[in-house]
């Protein structure tokens, strides 16, 4: 039986299988075509790498060779078929050394953990700074676009060290003994100098072993001296470690020295003891010899060694040559004129003529040692804070620094943001490679938010300023909770300028720092003026500018604002607002402004960067700066956004630092200057 044929079935004809191709492909060009315009709108609006970095602890408080460890967390968000390219490092800033370096590469997008283990110094009290820095760009391909900036992203760290609970109770009973020694020293040193112009008072009738003994009184008094000062030296570095070995030799010395001293001090009181009863036993002799003088002796009565010229000869040359005279032989010549004298006292007189020899006159003074106390107390300075930076250690900044002009922060402010869609978080990145170039001068400490759980003084420390970034665009809520941090980018410039108020406060705070500089961009300067007029000057030492739109905005600009933006800062940005009329018509500020103006750019027949014309940015009450750029329509390149380049616009760093650097007096008004650059 035979088999039918089945049918041959044509899925697609040649034709068709083209087309389909031909379709698929126009698909995917669209596709892809699409994809690239979308991204590319997004490139626009001001969607490209984002960087965000979490600290679970920023300042550590350690003892004396505790550990702790701190965890950094870091969210980065870019094009998804882009790959980002990122490298970061760890720094301990205090000595300029790099602890960890490493840079990845990725294009899954999840958070990276960093760990570190940081370590208390051994001595000493004071405050070490730690330095994270990432930096993050990507590269551009068909389907990745992206400006190939670097965005970073800075956080700082101390590490506050301080004593054990062992080495504060060793601090303090070291302390005492070092003051009872000093005290021993100087007694030592007083009666020391005493004892020597003594010894050469008496001259020849010193025997050499007590010269001997004063001499080793003498070196073991410089060894003991410098011994103290070394411990004193080790106890104010806080080297407790090797003060406490060093300590037992210390009063060994101590010991000795002492024992010496006071044998040396018996030796002197009993050679003042000699001298003196020998000046009185002097002084009876010759009233007794004068009383003999007097007196008629019969001729065989006296001998030759009795005679009274003879004694009277004798008692002249101990006169003369009394200081030149041992102790002991002197001993034994005032008891052989005793004697004599007293021979001569028996001799019944008779009627033999007196004697002429002349009694010479014995004058000398007896010694007294008078008490010698030091009326200065002994003290020992406590052992200061040290701070260290780049390798240079200082004291740490006490309160003498909160009110001194070159040590206050500069607190920088962004812009309007083009785009609400946008993370707050972008802004951040506004000011961060000036940041970078002020490092040689100021503390990079990134950017900081409001807390109530932060410590005053925390920044202030170290003897060096530092620069902050910080955003009116977050608000915190704190509960019992805890504490949130929460982004707002549609309010009005007035609530910005109360956060603002908030954000001075929180850096005022943590500096311990009386009052910040503020450098602003854009519309951030109109917050910054907004915040003058509400809370003065008070806190503010000076205000710069930066291609602030102080007369408002009007035209396209206007227009153009509120598309992507938000249309309450651009309502309030207009020039006819009731913000702006409030703004311009209050008392303007008594303390320096500084106006930073963009030209080169044309904007419908009138200089100025690209968003803000000349006209509009000019204030007659503040120093006009001019700078110089150019401006790019057709790839939306403008002076105004570009301005913070130190790369493209070296003259705007410049410009920062020596405004930063001016002194000025608080109360100083600059009016009606214009400088161009």
């Amino acid at each position: 039986m035979e088999k039918k044929k089945q049918p041959k079935i044509k899925l697609f004809s040649p034709k068709k299988l083209l087309f389909i191709l031909f379709l698929l492909i126009i698909l995917l060009f669209l596709f892809l075509f699409g994809t690239k315009i979308y991204l590319f709108y997004n490139l626009l609006i001001g969607n490209d790498v984002l960087v965000r970095v979490n600290l679970d602890k920023e300042n550590l408080f350690l003892s004396h060779d505790q550990s702790d460890s701190i965890k950094i967390k870091t969210d980065i968000i870019a094009n998804p078929f882009c790959t980002v390219y990122c490298n970061y490092t760890f720094a301990d800033l205090s000595y300029n050394q790099t602890i960890k370096s490493d840079s990845f590469s990725l294009k899954t997008i999840s958070p990276i953990t960093n760990e570190f283990t940081l370590t208390s110094p051994k001595t000493g009290k004071g405050q070490k700074l730690y330095r994270f820095e990432i930096n993050c760009n990507s590269k551009k391909t068909y389907l990745c676009d992206t400006t190939e900036e670097i965005k970073s992203r800075t956080l700082l760290i101390t590490l506050n060290y301080n004593l054990t609970s062992e080495e504060i109770e060793f601090k303090e009973m070291s302390k005492n003994k070092l003051i009872s020694m000093l005290d021993l020293l100087e007694d030592i040193i007083l009666n020391q100098i005493n004892f020597e112009s003594i010894i050469t008072k008496f001259n020849n009738s010193v025997d050499s072993s007590t010269i001997n003994k004063s001499n080793y009184v003498k070196t073991s008094v410089i060894e003991l001296n410098s011994s103290i000062f070394n411990a004193i030296f080790l106890w104010q570095a806080q080297d407790y470690e090797s003060l406490q070995q060093g300590l037992p030799k210390l009063s060994e010395l101590v010991n000795s020295t002492s024992v010496s001293f006071n044998l040396l001090k018996s030796e002197i009181s009993n050679l003042i003891y000699d001298y003196n009863y020998q000046i009185n036993q002097t002084n009876k002799l010759r009233q007794r010899i004068a009383l003999l003088s007097t007196s008629n002796f019969t001729m065989e009565n006296i001998t030759e060694n009795i005679s009274l010229p003879k004694i009277i000869a004798d008692f002249n040359n101990l006169s003369l040559y009394f200081d030149n005279i041992s102790i002991n032989n002197r001993k034994i010549l005032i008891f052989s004129l005793e004697n004599k004298t007293s021979e001569l006292e028996k001799i019944k007189t008779s009627n033999v003529s007196n004697v002429s020899e002349t009694i010479l006159i014995f004058n000398r003074t007896i010694i007294i040692i008078p008490p010698i106390n030091s009326t200065t107390p002994i003290i020992i300075n406590e052992p200061t804070e040290k701070c260290c930076l780049f390798g240079n250690c200082k004291d740490c900044c006490d309160d003498t620094c909160s009110n001194n002009p070159s040590k206050f922060p500069v607190v920088f402010i962004h812009g309007h943001k083009f785009n609400n869609d946008i993370s707050a978080d972008s802004n951040l990145h506004a000011f961060e490679d000036i940041q970078k170039k002020l490092e040689t001068d100021y503390i990079n400490a990134g950017s900081v938010f409001v807390s109530k759980n932060s410590i005053p003084g925390i920044w202030g420390k170290a003897n060096y300023p530092v620069t902050i970034t910080t955003s009116y665009y977050f608000d915190t809520l704190i509960e019992s909770k805890g504490e949130t941090i929460l982004e707002s980018q549609q309010d009005s410039l007035d609530t910005y300028a109360l956060r603002l108020n908030d954000l001075i406060k929180e850096i005022k705070k943590r500096t311990g720092r009386d009052k910040v500089i503020i450098v602003s961009h854009s519309m951030g300067g109109l917050v910054a003026r907004k915040y003058l007029q509400i809370f003065g000057e008070k806190d503010i030492y000076k205000l710069v500018l930066v291609m602030v739109p102080n007369k408002g905005i009007s035209g396209d600009i206007l227009t153009y604002c509120s598309i992507l933006g938000s249309k309450t800062e651009c309502n309030d940005m207009n020039k006819d607002s009731l913000f702006m009329n409030k703004l311009n018509n209050a008392d303007t500020p008594k303390i320096p402004v500084y106006n930073i103006i963009g030209i080169g750019c044309d904007m419908d027949g009138e200089q100025g960067d690209g968003i803000v014309k000349n006209s509009t940015a000019y204030l007659d009450w503040a120093k006009n700066y001019y700078l110089t750029g150019t401006c790019d329509n057709r790839r939306f390149e403008y002076f105004h956004t570009e301005i913070t380049n130190p790369i493209k616009y070296p003259e705007f760093l410049n410009i920062i630092k020596k405004l930063l650097n001016t002194t000025d007096s608080n109360s100083m008004v600059i009016s009606n200057s214009s400088v161009s650059l």
